[in-house]
């Protein structure tokens, strides 16, 4: 696609035919941004990705559209708002610590002390969901099993796959589900979340807590049901459930693949990674507020941004459910628009507005962990420190990992503090490198971009690197 972009995108755009059925390709962000007008009510997300997301249990906002979206969206996003963030602060901590406790046994009882680290990310990232959402311990960290993590993992893989098929197997009747494995997987998961929430709701009735006392208030569940409550919106059983599988997808998933790929960036750069490291080593994880986490790391926000923007997923998909203006002329109702947001974002010759140079005055083709540093005019202001981190602009075709515009992701504070306080921890914890002999790694643009082969890295604790000097 990348290539068709470079050969045939003069224009921002160019058609091509799949599966007999014709596809506008945007490949520019002028052409992007005629579409993005058009949302969320004149152009949706396809058909086929709404089939897909719903047929694996996530019917919730991601998949929804129209007043059915303005309803959810308004109350997901009131349970992931900045304020409430600050009553999950202590879970997502406290997953930073589990993982990296883990690691540090993990590598003591390696001889070379090589750890992998993809597949411990993602049973890390489930806990928290897990504990955040439904105030629920699965113990993935441990190796432990359960119906609601086997579904969670293969949830986002089954999407995948489904999206892109021009038959809706899942619904033949009796067998359609488990044509590619994931029905019993499904069944299971989906019995296990309604018993959760089934105790949830009686617990509600009687004692608003859950089985180890936390308040429900204080989990995404509890705020869920407390923002129905005082917005006389409630939303079916199955959105609930939707919702929750949402997060578990978009919460396991896609932040540990970028926290795969993040170490990767870190592994390979020692100087970028002995800068971050002296950054954040006076920062204290076990008592730092939501508000210290956006104002006293301005070069991890920094560089976390520009992962984001450098290696954000491949294509959006999207339909127009009405008529409108596009490239000079008029696109019909039912057309599908595929954005290349990589290509987009990336574009040399008509690089996106609003992308910031940085302090090394970087173009937008090349990663730089500092474009979102801007001088600090009053010293007080920010503790002293001598740069800020500006926020992306999300409007535009400048920072697309998230969506855009009034689609964008509800969850991404929650994904951001998480992927800080992994990287802190790490990087207060550890140095870390390649593991000797490791083989070539690729970064794969899919519907996230990931490692193409697990990533092993070599620990050295922080505390024998002092001991030896």
């Amino acid at each position: 696609m990348k290539e068709w972009a470079e050969k045939y995108g003069d224009s921002g755009c160019f058609e091509i035919d799949m599966f007999g059925k014709r596809m506008v390709v945007v490949c520019r962000e002028d052409r992007a941004a005629e579409v993005y007008a058009q949302r969320p009510f004149k152009v949706t997300r396809t058909a086929n990705l709404r089939a897909a997301v719903d047929s694996v249990g996530g019917t919730g906002v991601f998949s929804a559209e129209g007043e059915q979206w303005k309803q959810e969206r308004k109350l997901i996003s009131t349970t992931l708002n900045r304020s409430n963030m600050k009553d999950y602060l202590t879970i997502l901590k406290g997953t930073a610590t589990s993982l990296i406790q883990k690691w540090e046994v993990d590598a003591k009882e390696s001889s070379a002390s090589v750890v992998t680290v993809n597949q411990d990310l993602t049973h890390a990232l489930a806990d928290s969901v897990a504990k955040v959402f439904i105030g629920h311990d699965m113990g993935c960290l441990r190796n432990e099993t359960s119906d609601v993590a086997s579904m969670a993992f293969r949830a986002f893989k089954a999407m995948e796959a489904r999206m892109f098929t021009p038959i809706r197997y899942w619904n033949i009747p009796f067998i359609g589900q488990d044509i590619d494995g994931y029905g019993k997987y499904f069944r299971k998961g989906m019995a296990a979340v309604s018993k959760i929430i089934d105790a949830f709701e009686l617990d509600r009735a009687s004692a608003p807590t859950t089985h180890d006392g936390t308040p429900q208030s204080k989990l995404f569940l509890g705020k869920l049901y407390d923002a129905m409550e005082k917005e006389s919106s409630k939303l079916s059983r199955e959105r609930v459930t939707g919702n929750i599988m949402t997060a578990f997808a978009a919460g396991t998933e896609t932040t540990s693949s970028t926290l795969a790929t993040t170490l990767f960036l870190l592994a390979s750069n020692v100087e970028l990674q002995s800068e971050l490291r002296d950054h954040v080593k006076g920062f204290d994880l076990d008592e730092a507020s939501f508000h210290d986490y956006y104002t006293k790391l301005p070069l991890l926000k920094s560089f976390l941004h520009e992962v984001h923007r450098f290696y954000t997923s491949l294509i959006q998909g999207l339909q127009t459910a009405a008529d409108i203006p596009f490239c000079g002329t008029t696109l019909p109702k039912g057309s599908r628009v595929l954005i290349i947001a990589w290509h987009v974002t990336l574009q040399k010759e008509s690089p996106p507005k609003g992308v910031p140079a940085g302090l090394d005055n970087a173009p937008t083709t090349v990663f730089s962990p500092r474009r979102y540093l801007v001088p600090v005019d009053d010293d007080d202001s920010a503790g002293g420190q001598k740069w800020k981190c500006v926020d992306p602009i999300t409007k535009g075709a400048a920072f697309l990992p998230f969506g855009h515009g009034v689609r964008s992701c509800p969850g991404r504070s929650y994904s951001e503090i998480l992927s800080y306080s992994v990287l802190i921890k790490m990087l207060q914890t550890f140095k870390f490198e390649l593991a000797p002999d490791h083989a070539p790694v690729k970064l794969i643009h899919g519907t996230v971009t990931a490692p193409d082969k697990d990533i092993q890295l070599k620990l050295t604790p922080i505390n024998v690197l002092k001991e030896g000097q």
